[in-house]
């Protein structure tokens, strides 16, 4: 596994599971992310990214779930107006 270099200057693995991820930004992106940083009292870049990762990934969540509460809700409408047989009488 590759080592990471910390600010310490002590060379490091991961932490449990964790891997790293190396990521390219242009001028325009690191400019928002530094940005959107400082607006919300983050420490670093890199943790600036990570919250910004994780709250794409559960805006993606939550689409799919109202997607799916959609149709969930759509079946169920349709079970309302199926066509129901009259009572028989005997």
């Amino acid at each position: 596994m590759k080592k990471t270099n910390g600010a310490d200057g002590i060379h490091r693995k991961p932490a449990g599971g964790d891997r790293e991820l190396t990521l390219t930004l242009n001028t325009e992106e690191t400019a928002a992310l530094e940005g959107w940083r400082l607006a919300n009292n983050i420490g670093s870049p890199d943790e600036a990214a990570r919250e910004l990762l994780r709250l794409g990934l559960l805006s993606e969540i939550s689409k799919v779930y109202g997607l799916v509460s959609a149709i969930r809700h759509s079946v169920d409408d349709e079970d309302d107006f199926a066509y129901q047989a009259p009572p028989t009488s005997n």
